[in-house]
């Protein structure tokens, strides 16, 4: 019984002394917040929706393009800093009924840097993110997850441009897909790059093509081999149907993409024919759809010989957007086959999504998001787990601005998953506040 009470004392003490520093954390963090910001000038940055900060170039006359065109030629130098705190009563996406949830408090601090400048031919962008993760009682989940993007796009004439973009993203949340794919990952932390290259001509008056390429690396540092690797080319023919309907466009999407994992490749074909309209000054709408042909070969190292699998699909997409003076409006459905991190090998996903933000007054805005995701292994055999995985969330927030440069937001987000392999399922409540800051060093 004496030992007892000694362990229950010294659990005890232990958990007082991660409080306090979670609260020395949060005073460190917020004076620095305050130190950062307190000669914030009034009207000259205000904040994106989503957070960023903009700052007002200098425009100049182009002698060579005449007095109506400007260009700018300002560098941008921002500094941001933000502290996050979280409550999340299932860390790791346990069942309930077996007991597996854990809660846990979360503190990220995420100090950030971001390097832009725009002239007329050119617009470049370089973002640098730290955040460091500091959790309360799973201490063995604490890490520095980092980001970085660089991106350039160069107009070389008035009808023809380049553009590129290369990223470095290293992270280990478990909920880090969530949004984006609608799958849970593991705790080990993951490295991925990606590198994106395109070009835009107009062809003429009423036709333009876009012809794209993307490669992605992930590269997981569990002891799984679960790393992946994706190519693909993309080419977007676009044209004006202006003389049957005002507004719109017809559209024409070739595609093909080659994802490699640790005992399998995929090679995938695909072609949509699509339409976009212009509904009205504040209604947009897109769609496109066609079918994709997709061939899968397993690894001969690794079985007696090669087994090859083909299978057709739907694939398509489609957004309708409105946007008002003070409300924007986002809803979006698609069906593609897409590499699943974390899972050796492609899933056949549906997506269905709605996003809203309100400006409710200059400082006060409000945001709301939700969506569904179904990721379904093309073939069974193609993994070694197979996936069959229904996801469904739904978020909401409100954010307010003290000045152009210091803020405050407050969100909700519920989230439920069904492992239909298993029959299980599991849910998440997510309790969020987060305090930022940007300062503008060549304002």
């Amino acid at each position: 019984m004496h030992r007892k009470r000694e362990k229950m004392e010294a659990t005890k003490g232990q958990n007082i002394a991660r409080g306090m520093r979670f609260l020395s954390v949060i005073g460190c963090v917020l004076f620095l917040l305050f130190l950062l910001v307190i000669d914030a000038t009034a009207t000259d940055r205000p904040w994106n929706p989503d957070g960023t900060i903009s700052v007002k170039e200098e425009q100049k006359d182009n002698p060579n393009l005449g007095d109506k065109t400007t260009f700018f030629t300002r560098w941008n130098l921002i500094g941001s800093l933000s502290i996050k705190e979280e409550y999340n009563d299932n860390l790791y996406f346990g069942d309930d009924e077996e007991g597996d949830k854990v809660d846990d408090f979360l503190t990220t601090i995420s100090p950030g840097l971001e390097l832009s400048r725009t002239t007329d031919r050119v617009q470049l962008r370089l973002i640098g993110t730290l955040d460091r993760r500091i959790y309360m009682s799973e201490s063995d989940l604490d890490a520095t997850d980092q980001s970085y993007l660089a991106s350039v796009r160069y107009v070389v004439t008035p009808k023809f441009s380049l553009a590129g973009q290369a990223g470095f993203t290293k992270d280990s949340s478990p909920d880090r897909d969530l949004e984006t794919s609608g799958l849970v990952q593991g705790t080990s932390k993951r490295e991925q790059w990606h590198l994106g290259l395109s070009t835009e001509h107009q062809i003429t008056e009423s036709m333009s093509a876009t012809l794209s390429y993307a490669y992605s690396k992930d590269r997981d540092k569990s002891e799984d081999d679960n790393d992946s690797e994706s190519n693909g080319v993309t080419l977007l023919l676009a044209s004006n149907l202006e003389y049957f309907i005002q507004e719109s466009k017809g559209r024409l999407t070739l595609g093909y993409n080659r994802n490699r994992y640790s005992d399998s490749k995929d090679d995938s074909y695909k072609m949509m024919l699509g339409f976009s309209k212009t509904l009205s000054e504040t209604w947009r709408f897109v769609a496109d759809a066609g079918v994709r042909y997709t061939r899968t070969r397993e690894d001969a190292a690794l079985y007696a010989s090669d087994e090859n699998s083909n299978d057709w699909g739907f694939v398509g997409q489609t957004e309708l957007s409105w946007q008002g003076e003070k409300t924007d409006v986002t809803f979006s459905l698609s069906r593609d086959l897409l590499p699943a991190s974390g899972r050796d090998a492609s899933t056949d996903r549906t997506s269905l999504g709605i996003s809203m933000t309100r400006q409710f007054t200059a400082e006060c805005s409000g945001f709301l998001s939700g969506g569904y995701y179904r990721n379904r292994s093309v073939e069974e055999d193609t993994a070694d787990d197979e996936v069959d995985e229904d996801t469904l969330y739904g978020s909401a927030g409100l954010r307010y601005a003290f000045t152009p440069d210091l803020g405050i937001e407050a969100s909700y987000n519920y989230s439920m998953i069904e492992y239909n392999t298993r029959d299980t399922d599991a849910d998440r409540n997510l309790f969020m506040i987060r305090v930022y800051a940007q300062h503008a060093f060549l304002d």
